[in-house]
């Protein structure tokens, strides 16, 4: 039996390898005879059924396997020295050592104790194609180094150390819904990184709750997916059969309200394109329809790009060009009339009218409705779908939603699933960030600079919310900690004299012109380079363009903006309003953030386009979320928590330019209206089918719409909506049933 096994085993594992169903499906009737306990056999078929992607097969193998529970062998390896040999066992949630021989008291201070103890270290030999993540309580690399004298002249240590963390650092994908994505295990633990996360409680009980049950969470998540793809093609053929216009925009409303319309992307985009078909063809009834109706209408389609005239609320509105007075009783109407005025442009003054006489008549209204839907009300005024962020919302919505669609249970499955698996893949993600974070020592080197990982990793983690861009968070977020602590260098520790060769080496590039500077400057500009180069190197070798000359440029312009506010600050000069936001827009970071997203996306990427985004501060794309962001910071009488720099503010210099007759207040408003602008601005931009991607369109939005999240102080210099993000986004899980 032991050798039918073991043959059986071994056609199973070149069929895992070159992917061939039809050799693995000769053995299901020798896995029947050598019993449906065996579960090494058992897990390869179904891998193979995977990466095949046959998902019902999956399912049928997981789902018996799940019933009876996991009874998969103990894998075992062998580390040999010249004279001696060492099997180690991995046994569930940890890894045992079968010494021969000797105990490890008469070993100590031997080479195999030595390669023993290495091999802690490098967990991936337990099992190179079933790789877990366990934890090993006192194995850690400095306890190693001190108590058993393996320093690090040790080549061999050496080498099994870098091999581990080439390991640690390799990303296993899977497959999911078509997608790329980060897969939640293979991650290998060489320290304990609790002590990375004091403080932390958002993650904290994740990482150990992880660390100690990752098979267990591993199988959790595989079967999430398996559910994932069946009620995704549910989700579909529903969305596809709807009869009903007005039921099949509703369901794709709450789809985006839900945060998972990305999974539908041509479903929506083709049922869209029906319904603005029928705009153009004149066929459209507006007069049968009423306001709420209208506006989801108009909201959709200018979601979608299309430019719907405003002429669609001509039938609301008096002789006088007003809103009609008894549309103030349909709060449902103003509710969704409110929602579709924030995608309005500047020359269009029915919405600004409708923004109004909506809010107005909402306001008004809320003391005199029921509880429920009061709070329905007060949350589309707080929080309108054109200017929020869909995947923090979503909860929000589901409490506030009105219907008895028999679509809404399956969508809100769907939603649970959706969430719990990419909140999963976001929590590895925060890990690897802080990883890399402290790999990196700017924290260590340059102590007087921030250290906010956690807060830096919420930009990408909201901008670019699809699972596929797992990658690509984790290097914008890299970009964004390197604004930040640029920045901190301007703002808090360089002097005039350190700044100005630092801007003109930064400018030209040139490592041997920082020779003369401090050395925390350098070592600044050593981590510059060597994550330039790689995302430079990553766009080349996956898009065919080499986008090193244009990040450089960018990193140029955004060092040239700190000078300036650094001059003014040393001249004590209060600059004109304008001259301030100007250089504020470029000093903000953003288009050094979104050119680096533009070529990491790898969309759109040709010389015209290239053209217009390494010119700070770039297109309307990437300067209105800039203006947005210089004001909203500006707005705010708080500094940053753990940033005690001077920056200049716009209110300041606009008082100074307008000494007569203005007030804070008057400023203030004046800011508002500013940002309004810059919306409508943006709004424009990504409605008129730029030359970019969709993509990069709602990085775009997403970082706009971010901007009061990351930058909304209270009197107590926190952030509350922001730590309100983060307990909803990474700490709260959501229970399927």
């Amino acid at each position: 039996m032991g050798r039918q096994t073991c043959l059986v085993g071994r056609v199973l594992g070149a069929a895992t390898v070159q992917g061939d169903t039809a050799v693995a499906e000769l053995s299901p009737k020798q896995l029947i005879k050598l019993g449906p306990e065996n579960d090494d056999l058992q897990v390869q078929l179904a891998n193979i059924y995977t990466n095949a992607g046959r998902w019902d097969d999956v399912e049928r193998l997981r789902g018996r396997e799940y019933a009876r529970g996991p009874q998969k062998s103990p894998g075992i390896s062998l580390i040999q020295s010249r004279t001696e040999s060492l099997p180690i066992r991995q046994d569930g949630d940890g890894v045992q050592a079968v010494y021969c021989q000797q105990n490890v008291k008469s070993m100590e201070g031997s080479g195999v104790f030595k390669t023993m103890a290495a091999l802690f270290l490098a967990v991936y030999v337990s099992n190179k194609f079933n790789l877990k993540i366990f934890l090993f309580r006192g194995f850690y690399l400095e306890q190693m180094e001190s108590k058993w004298n393996i320093g690090t002249n040790n080549l061999g240590i050496k080498a099994i150390s870098r091999n581990l963390r080439l390991e640690i650092d390799r990303k296993r994908l899977t497959r999911w819904q078509g997608r790329e994505v980060v897969g939640c295990s293979s991650c290998v633990v060489v320290k304990d990184y609790r002590e990375e996360f004091e403080g932390l409680n958002i993650v904290q009980e994740y990482v150990k709750s992880y660390y100690v049950n990752a098979l267990r969470i591993e199988r959790y998540i595989d079967g999430l997916r398996i559910k994932h793809v069946k009620k995704c093609k549910e989700v579909k053929w529903t969305l596809n059969e709807l009869q009903d216009p007005l039921e099949r925009r509703i369901m794709i409303d709450t789809l985006q309200r839900l945060g998972i319309n990305y999974h539908f992307e041509q479903d929506i985009k083709t049922a869209l394109a029906k319904h603005y078909g029928s705009l153009s063809s004149g066929t459209f009834p507006f007069g049968d329809h009423n306001l709420h109706d209208i506006a989801l209408y108009f909201r959709l389609l200018r979601q979608a790009g299309y430019l719907v005239p405003t002429d669609v609320f001509s039938s609301f509105m008096d002789e006088k060009g007003h809103f009609k007075v008894e549309l103030r009783e349909d709060i449902r109407g103003l509710m969704s009339l409110y929602e579709a005025s924030h995608l309005g442009f500047k020359e269009e003054e029915i919405l600004d009218e409708a923004h109004d006489y909506a809010r107005m008549h909402l306001n008004a209204s809320l003391m005199n409705l029921q509880p429920n839907l009061a709070r329905a009300v007060k949350d589309t005024l707080e929080n309108p779908y054109h200017m929020s962020l869909a995947r923090f919302q979503s909860k929000c919505y589901l409490q506030n939603f009105h219907g008895t669609y028999g679509w809404m249970g399956l969508l809100e499955q769907l939603w649970k699933i959706d969430f719990n698996i990419v909140q999963s893949i976001n929590r590895l993600e925060l890990l690897q960030i802080f990883k890399w974070w402290r790999e990196v020592g700017l924290s260590e080197e340059l102590k007087f600079a921030r250290n906010q990982p956690l807060k830096w990793y919420m930009w990408p983690m909201v901008v670019l919310p699809d699972p596929k861009f797992s990658e690509h968070r984790i290097e914008m977020t890299k970009i964004i900690s390197l604004v930040y602590v640029i920045d901190d260098i301007f703002d808090v520790r360089g002097t005039l004299d350190e700044l100005l060769p630092f801007t003109a080496a930064i400018n030209k590039w040139e490592p041997t012109a920082i020779e003369r500077l401090p050395n925390y400057m350098k070592i600044c500009f050593k981590i510059l380079d060597e994550i330039t180069n790689e995302i430079a190197d990553k766009v080349l070798r996956e898009h065919g363009w080499n986008p090193l000359h244009s990040l450089r440029k960018a990193w140029g312009s955004l060092c040239d903006a700190f000078l300036v506010e650094a001059k003014w600050f040393a001249s004590k000069q209060v600059p004109k309003a304008n001259d301030y936001l100007e250089n504020g827009v470029v000093s903000s970071g953003v288009h050094v953030v979104l050119l680096h997203g533009f070529f990491l996306l790898g969309e759109g990427i040709t010389k015209e386009n290239v053209d217009r985004v390494e010119h700070s501060p770039g297109p309307a794309l990437m300067s209105c979320p800039a203006t947005i962001l210089r004001l909203w910071d500006d707005l705010g009488s708080a500094k940053d928590e753990e940033q005690d720099g001077h920056d200049g503010s716009y209110l300041e210099c606009y008082l100074k330019d307008h000494k007569q007759g203005s007030s804070m207040e008057s400023a203030r408003e004046h800011v508002f209206d500013l940002i309004s602008d810059s919306w409508k601005q943006l709004n424009r931009e990504t409605l008129e089918w730029s030359s970019f991607s969709p993509s990069l369109m709602r990085v775009s939005l997403n970082s706009a719409r971010m901007v009061k999240v990351m930058y909304g102080y209270d009197d107590n210099q926190r952030l509350p909506a922001l730590e309100e993000y983060i307990n909803s986004l990474l700490r709260e899980s959501i229970p399927l049933y």
